[in-house]
């Protein structure tokens, strides 16, 4: 309900919701500047360098970490043994690299699509959050929500591309997602 906010350009409502929300879970504040993200006319470089900056950002997860949590007065959340998010980084990255590819097209289809990047941006910039404590996957998931809505876009702007190409594609998904799944299962400890 928020994001027609931002797109009708309805602060105080946008504001007023987000701070009765946030008697639920002060976490929620944290999407109070993808308000003005999103209302910034060129941000078509955000994603693409938020994307290539990740790996120095997992470097210094711990400092972005806890200057967010200072920030937002969760100073409780200490590193967890074990933290990390490998298979949801992993997709999500995956993800990334192939909604950059779609970019253009996507950007051609609807001007508003980069909203969607936008989002995509935070939750990769929020990301590394998690490797810390997995309870700050929470903070990712409010802009993580958008790939719901910037995948199908971007699998429908491949008809340009054969349907066996796009086969093809699903085909390798599949397998890459079957392989984090195994994975997943054979590391567990029981």
């Amino acid at each position: 309900y928020c994001y027609e906010l931002i797109k009708k350009r309805k602060l105080l409502l946008f504001l007023g919701i987000l701070l009765l929300t946030s008697l639920i879970h002060k976490s929620v504040l944290i999407f109070i500047p993808f308000y003005f993200l999103c209302n910034v006319k060129n941000t078509k470089w955000v994603f693409p360098t938020i994307f290539m900056l990740f790996p120095l950002i997992m470097v210094f997860k711990n400092n972005l970490t806890f200057f967010i949590l200072g920030l937002g007065g969760y100073e409780d959340y200490k590193e967890f043994d074990g933290a990390g998010t490998l298979n949801f980084t992993i997709i999500f990255l995956m993800i990334c690299i192939f909604t950059l590819y779609r970019k253009k097209e996507l950007l051609k289809q609807d001007a508003n699509n980069i909203h969607y990047y936008n989002a995509m941006a935070c939750a990769l910039l929020l990301l590394p959050l998690s490797w810390i404590n997995p309870a700050l996957l929470r903070i990712t998931m409010y802009f993580s929500i958008y790939m719901i809505l910037l995948i199908p876009k971007a699998i429908y702007s491949l008809k340009t591309i054969s349907f066996k190409g796009r086969r093809e594609i699903v085909g390798w998904a599949v397998v890459v997602l079957f392989i984090l799944f195994i994975r997943t299962n054979y590391t567990k400890e029981y």
